[in-house]
């Protein structure tokens, strides 16, 4: 592993790059002093993981949220190619054969220090296990800011039925937008731990739904935010 640092009045930048739990890692970050109230901010240039395993548990969760709001961070640039993600969350049981995630331009609430408020993001998912559901690829894009929050769910296929959908919520003028397909979509692909009943069956769905101030119609011709890397 190798770590340069650099010390300046106001600043302490950082460099790291090796392997982290067998997984490359590299780290380009700045803690800076915010001149208007003498804070410190953990301004994260570059995060990137490849090659490896992240296990999440409910302790690393619980490390991340801290040092999240306690040093408000913003991150520039995430980035993580081809790792195995297992998650040992009970209320979160996702296992992924290969995970790809990059993300930009984010920031979180530090306010009620619960969730992103900024931020954009691609999502590439291969061969995981949602408890016992298993699907062969999702692919999703979401743009979160203070006043909108949209994901673009491109694909996903469970064993060889495939759906795809979009969401779009504008908090200023309380809309929202959302749009779900699903052709000759076997439903027996979907049975699970996490449904009840056992079903059977193809289907051929088409949902379309826009909602402005609390009063909803169908609508044939939904709008949403284009999303590009």
């Amino acid at each position: 592993n190798t770590v340069s640092a650099r010390v300046d009045k106001n600043n302490i930048t950082v460099k790291i790059h090796g392997k982290y739990i067998n997984t490359d890692f590299d780290l380009w970050c700045k803690y800076k002093k915010n001149n208007e109230n003498d804070e410190y901010n953990l301004l994260i240039d570059k995060i990137t993981l490849n090659n490896g395993r992240i296990d999440l548990t409910d302790n690393l969760m619980n490390s991340i949220h801290s040092s999240v709001f306690e040093l408000n961070t913003k991150i520039e640039n995430l980035n993580i190619r081809n790792v195995e993600f297992v998650s040992n969350i009970d209320d979160f049981p996702l296992t992924v054969k290969n995970f790809n995630l990059k993300g930009r331009s984010i920031s979180f609430n530090l306010k009620d220090k619960s969730y992103i408020s900024n931020g954009i993001f691609t999502i590439e998912l291969n061969s995981g296990y949602y408890r016992d559901l298993f699907f062969k690829e999702l692919k999703l894009k979401s743009k979160i800011s203070d006043e909108n929050t949209l994901f673009n769910l491109e694909k996903i296929t469970f064993n060889n039925s495939s759906a795809s959908g979009i969401y779009n919520y504008n908090s200023k003028n309380n809309s929202l937008t959302a749009r779900f397909n699903a052709n000759d979509f076997d439903v027996t692909e979907l049975n699970s731990d996490l449904i009840k009943r056992l079903v059977n069956g193809k289907v051929n769905l088409k949902l379309e739904l826009n909602t402005q101030d609390s009063i909803s119609e169908l609508t044939s011709a939904p709008s949403y935010t284009e999303i590009t890397d």
